[in-house]
């Protein structure tokens, strides 16, 4: 995992074939250009989502407005798995959730050191049947995320937290 990490840079993924792998070359270009974080969004206006399962969708654009209220800045898809990252960037951050919630981990706890996410646009394909089914459920699943937003918004209290100018989302 990221512990074992020992090149400058991380990439963590979903290996159930829901990403497509040329749109890789976005976040490598990102990277290239002077990027540390770079986070695929599944929700900016150049997405592209296949059968994505409506409670997901849901869920997850209300965890994200939680965090857009909660801490006062603007992010739309921070726990998608799809991220680059300076390795220094994953290796400063405490990790302590179990399972799917990490992935709120690993894209809400680098903001608190500084580390704004450039979130770039991507497709999700749903998996088919025959390439056996998500373990990911929205309802037992769901306390998890919450857990990760109630930790970082305690973290964050009394902070102000600023993406720097120039920060954006590419594709909108």
């Amino acid at each position: 995992g990221i512990a074992a990490a020992r090149g400058g840079w991380i990439l963590t993924m979903d290996c159930d074939f829901i990403h497509l792998l040329p749109e890789l070359r976005d976040f490598f270009d990102r990277a290239a250009a002077g990027e540390r974080f770079v986070v695929g969004s599944r929700f900016s206006r150049a997405s592209v989502l296949i059968n994505y399962p409506f409670p997901k969708i849901v869920a997850n654009r209300a965890f994200h407005v939680l965090v857009n209220l909660l801490l006062r800045f603007r992010v739309r898809d921070v726990t998608n798995n799809l991220k680059l990252a300076r390795r220094e960037v994953l290796r400063e951050i405490d990790l302590v959730s179990p399972g799917f919630s990490v992935n709120a981990e690993t894209g809400l706890k680098p903001i608190l050191r500084g580390h704004w996410p450039c979130e770039v646009p991507i497709s999700w394909i749903n998996r088919t049947l025959e390439m056996g089914q998500s373990h990911f459920r929205v309802v037992a699943v769901g306390p998890g995320y919450l857990g990760v937003l109630r930790d970082v918004a305690r973290q964050a209290r009394g902070r102000r937290l600023r993406r720097p100018r120039g920060g954006s989302f590419p594709g909108d």
